[in-house]
């Protein structure tokens, strides 16, 4: 989901313009903000207009808009995106197809207000069908364990 998220908006995360020393270093991976509160209200304008694009494009827009950021961008270091999760771009293109532009933007939307709450608690696996076109989040729990 971070990855998607990442892909998503990756214009926004790493504008140098809009938002002053949150990139003080060539080395970061990401802004300094990410993982506050004020990532989302420091850029409010510009990512509202994403999640605006995003809710009124149909899902094959949403799938070229991650194709440019991935060949443009692919093996950049970024924290948000694990370029080794998906063997290939079409893998990855095949799991957002297994959305709605509503529901990538809801979790863009909720990413984008709480990215500091996202980094634990999310699913364990995403499993996903593309003759259904549906995905799961998986959850997965040893002895011992238990959900929280």
């Amino acid at each position: 989901l971070s990855t998607l998220f990442g892909l998503l908006f990756w214009d926004i995360i790493f504008e140098y313009k809009t938002v002053s020393n949150v990139w003080v270093d060539k080395f970061q991976s990401k802004p300094l903000d990410l993982g506050t509160d004020y990532f989302y209200t420091n850029r409010k304008k510009i990512i509202e207009d994403k999640l605006e694009l995003l809710q009124n494009s149909p899902i094959e827009f949403i799938c070229e808009l991650i194709s440019n950021t991935w060949e443009l961008n692919h093996d950049t270091e970024c924290s948000l995106v694990s370029w080794s999760l998906f063997e290939s771009l079409e893998q990855l293109l095949s799991l957002v197809r297994c959305f709605t532009s509503n529901q990538l933007t809801s979790l863009c939307r909720y990413m984008a207000e709480n990215y500091r709450y996202c980094r634990s608690g999310g699913p364990d696996l995403i499993v996903w069908s593309t003759k259904t076109m549906k995905c799961k989040f998986v959850e997965v729990k040893g002895p011992g364990d238990r959900l929280s």
